[in-house]
């Protein structure tokens, strides 16, 4: 599958692919088939598109899937944690939400592979606490409870960001 042609054509295709992962997700998961093994990278590659609604719309397909840990994942996990680092500073204050929802996806089920990064991720969960975006605010806000359910490696490099927390 290539996602190609008029922004309009793969804006209207993102729009369709978004409202399948959000339908049918766990179906789309379970196929034996495997579309999300094709998908998946696709959804990865236009998180970086020049349109701010095409970049919107593949990061809200793969929040959508993320629950679901496609196998595909663990392949393209470097591009993913790439991909979403590049949002971090997003013009678009509903792509920086999407970006805190993901990370808080990726904490529930692959700790240890954001473990690496996490004093990056927590850099951005501060700062995305102050936004100027109530949304963008109260999604990082919710980073933290899923952060804090992840046992002791996670309380003990928590401990260094409590005052700028607090």
């Amino acid at each position: 599958m290539t996602v190609q042609g008029s922004p309009a054509a793969v804006e209207g295709s993102f729009y369709c692919l978004s409202l399948v992962c959000e339908d049918s997700a766990r179906d789309l998961h379970e196929d034996e088939r495997r579309p999300l093994d094709e998908l998946f990278p696709h959804f990865v590659g236009h998180m970086g598109h020049q349109t701010p609604m095409i970049r919107r719309l593949a990061l809200t397909c793969v929040v959508h899937v993320l629950p679901f840990q496609p196998n595909v994942l663990d392949q393209h996990m470097q591009n993913l944690l790439q991909a979403l680092s590049n949002l971090t500073k997003d013009p678009e204050s509903e792509t920086r939400q999407l970006v805190c929802k993901a990370l808080c996806r990726l904490l529930e089920i692959r700790f240890d592979q954001l473990l690496p990064m996490m004093p990056q991720v927590i850099e951005f969960m501060l700062t995305a606490m102050q936004d100027d975006d109530d949304t963008v605010a109260m999604e990082a806000c919710e980073f933290w409870a899923v952060y804090c359910e992840e046992g002791s490696d996670a309380l003990d490099l928590l401990k260094q960001y409590l005052p700028r927390l607090i």
